[in-house]
């Protein structure tokens, strides 16, 4: 990618978060158990989403890195007892 697709990226990442934010402060006002429960899950989402941002932005680990670190240990780094 280029550093403009990048930004553009980066941008609508955090223009994503910044409305599930905006969402999340509408519901939290309204009292009702739903929406507390939708305020709490926006809120949630904005703040994965901008830490996302952040760690791209900075490099701290690619994105592919993170599906790998997810995927559970399996044949011989089982067996070897490597986790």
């Amino acid at each position: 990618m280029t550093d403009a697709t990048d930004h553009a990226t980066r941008n609508r990442r955090l223009l994503l978060a910044k409305q599930l934010h905006a969402h999340a402060l509408d519901h939290s006002g309204y009292g009702s158990v739903l929406d507390k429960m939708i305020a709490v899950h926006n809120f949630h989402n904005a703040v994965e989403i901008t830490l996302r941002a952040i760690a791209l932005e900075h490099e701290v680990r690619v994105e592919r890195e993170l599906a790998e670190r997810r995927a559970p240990p399996h044949g011989p780094e089982l067996a070897r007892g490597r986790l």
